[in-house]
């Protein structure tokens, strides 16, 4: 309780303009933060035990249905260990799987930026070792899916971004990518994967196949009430509005 006040009061004295924290699945008690006023909500994830995989029979009917669809097609498993001359493709899958979704890329998180805003990102890490990319790609070269995630201190890979080209659903290029990625880490001694979120129906429905263990953790939210603050967001508001007005009307 000591150390969550302390890091809350920090946080909030450091100049920052909001903050948000994905507290791990371990910390199960924010009272702390939710009495210094920040919001606090659950996160779900599907958290997968790699030492007591066992290959196909691991996974539901549903999931073994699409790997085999993916195996037939011939996709091919491909593993990076570094960011260099992949941010390019990562962006153009990210941007497949939000329109596919019916989210304007126009309107993402403006704490990201849009697309944009990723490609910054990934072009400013360099986490050299404990970063891991991944793709099934499809025997014409097209890249099908990718999956981009680090390997924490506690030997648990932690799925960061993921995307799909909706071309290729139908064969499965998701399931088969994950099947891969879950051998490739328990070959490299990893012991558990954590999805990184299963919130939505739908993602949750299609992790759960996979058959890992549902874990409750938590996210918490603080903004400043500073004036200054309040006229940034304020004047970040006006300026994408005005940018949208004279896109509409060059």
């Amino acid at each position: 309780m000591e150390m969550a006040t302390a890091i809350a009061q920090t946080l909030e004295t450091a100049g920052f303009e909001s903050i948000t924290l994905s507290h791990h699945p371990s910390m199960v008690d924010v009272r702390a933060l939710m009495w210094r006023n920040w919001v606090v909500s659950p996160e779900y994830t599907f958290l997968v035990d790699l030492s007591s995989l066992g290959g196909l029979p691991s996974f539901a009917p549903a999931q073994r249905n699409k790997i085999n669809k993916g195996l037939r097609a011939g996709l091919l498993f491909r593993s990076h260990n570094s960011l260099e001359h992949l941010e390019e493709r990562i962006v153009s899958i990210l941007g497949k799987t939000f329109v596919r979704q019916q989210m304007n890329t126009t309107r993402l998180d403006p704490c990201i930026g849009g697309l944009e805003g990723y490609r910054r990102f990934l072009k400013a890490i360099k986490p050299e070792g404990a970063i891991r990319i991944y793709e099934a790609v499809h025997p014409n070269g097209t890249t099908t899916a990718m999956r981009v995630g680090l390997v924490g201190p506690n030997n648990t890979y932690y799925d960061w971004l993921a995307g799909n080209d909706p071309q290729y659903n139908s064969i499965g290029a998701s399931s088969f990518l994950i099947s891969n990625i879950l051998a490739s880490l328990k070959a490299e001694g990893i012991s558990r994967f954590d999805f990184g979120g299963a919130n939505t129906p739908t993602i949750a429905a299609f992790k759960q196949a996979f058959n890992g263990d549902l874990i409750c953790g938590f996210r918490t939210y603080w903004h400043s009430s500073r004036i200054v603050h309040r006229g940034t967001r304020l004047a970040g508001k006006l300026s994408w509005f005005l940018r949208k007005q004279f896109q509409a009307h060059p």
